[in-house]
């Protein structure tokens, strides 16, 4: 069962003491009281986002998530897809952000 993702806090303190203060992952573990692996995964999804430090002034919080955790919410093979589902709402409102998806307004009615 992987493990419970740590706060946007925890996750922006990674970035900061690895861009702005420019210490190791495992520097950054102790530092944190995350795990090397996790830091290095949370440093890696920032890398293929195109993320560093300081954060642009537009990546709240929401923003940030969905940009780092954007294949996160789409189901994996073999789960059921009432549990992808039962999130719907809050997974499209993430899509959206991460870009994933855009809106279609259909055909215009005149």
């Amino acid at each position: 069962m992987p493990s419970q993702r740590k706060t946007m806090r925890q996750i922006k303190e990674v970035l900061r003491l690895k861009f702005e203060a420019k210490l190791s992952h495992e520097h950054i573990a102790a530092a944190t009281g995350l795990s090397k692996g996790a830091v290095t995964s949370y440093l890696k999804r920032a890398l293929d986002a195109g993320i560093g430090w300081p954060l642009e002034p537009h990546l709240d919080d929401v923003v940030l998530e969905a940009r780092l955790f954007r294949l996160a919410s789409v189901p994996a093979a073999g789960h059921a897809a009432s549990e992808f589902a039962h999130n719907r709402p809050y997974n499209a409102h993430i899509m959206l952000l991460a870009g994933l998806v855009q809106l279609n307004a259909g055909p215009n009615t005149a």
